[in-house]
């Protein structure tokens, strides 16, 4: 791979600074909130980087071929936030490969995206290389969300003047970091207007288990679940009438909490994400007076 140079970096921001508009809106920027609490990575491996590759063949186990060549780690930009805090946080990769933007689009390729170098046997997000070309001859794929991580995004890809190489440019962000951990609406709470204090039962998720006292008190309850696992969980109760869970899923070490009023009966807390489930993290809890 040809590593782009700080001319060409700056060229490549030009060419796809008119497609940001397009980014934030195929992202759906405006739910991708990422609070302060988390800082500025979504989930701490953005801090060393997301690597990326460019393959032969397309999405998928099975289908998913050879490296044709590694691309740039994914990362957020330095330096300070700059606006409002809560502004959504985007990371980007900028490459140059030594193919033509037509040999990429005469056979089968796609771009996958891996959580951290430590964490790479699935990728969290990929996108096959094809689709209408914009009139300067660009193309803008979309990132697909894959292995349930929550990631999505898109790339654009433009040939070079000498049609030698092509330019890359990355664009992915976590949808499941909006609103942040601890910010959940109020489900199947009481009227907003009760200054009632609920009751805090600490919960921790790992795997294959979901471990909290199984005796909870009846009234407004605030279910606080930690993950403490090393793989993405979340937090759902059903029972009663009640059906509500945490509006984000928890990437390990995060915490989120929301609030339920619960009235005397049994009720079922579970990871509603994939087979975590089935797979035993599924408890049954009482609730008493």
């Amino acid at each position: 791979m040809a590593f782009i140079d700080a001319t060409q970096k700056r060229d490549v921001r030009k060419l796809s600074g008119r497609f940001l508009a397009g980014v934030l809106t195929l992202l759906g920027i405006a739910a991708l909130i990422v609070t302060a609490d988390l800082g500025f990575a979504q989930d701490g491996a953005a801090e060393s980087g997301r690597p990326a590759h460019l393959h032969a063949g397309s999405c998928g186990e099975e289908t998913l071929g050879v490296v044709v060549a590694a691309l740039t780690d994914l990362s957020l930009s330095g330096g300070e936030v700059s606006g409002q805090p809560s502004a959504a946080l985007v990371e980007t990769s900028f490459n140059t490969v030594p193919l033509s933007l037509d040999a990429l689009l005469a056979e089968d390729h796609a771009i996958d995206i891996h959580r951290s170098a430590d964490d790479i046997a699935d990728p969290i997000a990929c996108g096959e290389i094809g689709g209408v070309p914009e009139p300067d001859g660009s193309v803008i794929i979309g990132l697909k969300e894959q292995n349930q991580s929550g990631f999505a995004g898109i790339a654009y890809l433009s040939g070079s003047e000498d049609s030698t190489s092509t330019f890359i440019s990355i664009f992915v962000s976590d949808g499941q970091s909006a609103g942040g951990a601890g910010a959940a609406p109020r489900a199947g709470s009481q009227a907003a207007t009760e200054t009632i204090e609920p009751e805090v039962v600490d919960i921790s998720l790992t795997e294959w288990d979901i471990d909290l006292e199984p005796i909870v008190p009846a009234g407004l309850v605030a279910l606080d679940a930690a993950n403490d696992g090393t793989m993405r969980h979340s937090l759902a109760i059903e029972g009663d009438g009640v059906d509500a869970q945490l509006p984000q899923s928890l990437h390990p070490g995060e915490a989120g909490q929301f609030e339920v009023a619960l009235t005397p009966g049994a009720y079922t807390l579970y990871c509603p994400i994939g087979d975590h489930r089935q797979r035993g993290m599924e408890i049954e809890i009482t609730v008493v007076e």
